[in-house]
């Protein structure tokens, strides 16, 4: 999908409030409320763009985010056992790397419930060799589901 500049301007709108009525994003951008509606649909249907709710990280205090790097046994396994981690609970998001690891992974769980996320469930991806964990300490512009 190729996006124009009114696209990019309702995406770069909503994506700092997300609850911005389509006459407000028709009139700030100078277009009919029904292009900015047409627009909405494209946008959701090609799978480019969601409005979600989300909550501040910092402001959980039996939560932190936490980074995983992943190392698997063979990369050709890399999309499958990525899809597998991005599946278990606790996962915000997988992403294929290049570097020190193959995977990372970001979780929004307790620190004490880290030790039964690693042995209970990702554990069970039989491709998975080793993994290191980061704990963040603070984050900025960051918000998870």
């Amino acid at each position: 999908m190729k996006l124009d500049k009114v696209d990019l301007d309702i995406i770069r709108i909503l994506s700092n409030d997300g609850r911005t009525p389509n006459n407000e994003l028709a009139t700030e951008l100078g277009v009919a409320d029904g292009t900015i509606r047409n627009r909405l649909i494209k946008l959701r249907q090609s799978g480019f763009f969601r409005v979600i709710g989300q909550t501040n990280p910092d402001l959980d205090s039996t939560k932190r985010i936490i980074f995983l790097g992943i190392k698997i046994a063979v990369s050709k396994n890399l999309v499958s056992a990525g899809k597998k981690i991005s599946e278990l609970p606790y996962v915000q998001a997988v992403s294929l790397v290049t570097g020190r690891y193959d995977i990372l992974a970001e979780l929004f769980i307790s620190p004490a419930e880290l030790i039964t996320f690693l042995d209970a469930e990702l554990s069970r991806i039989d491709s998975v060799t080793s993994t290191e964990s980061y704990l963040t300490l603070k984050n900025f512009k960051k918000w998870v589901q």
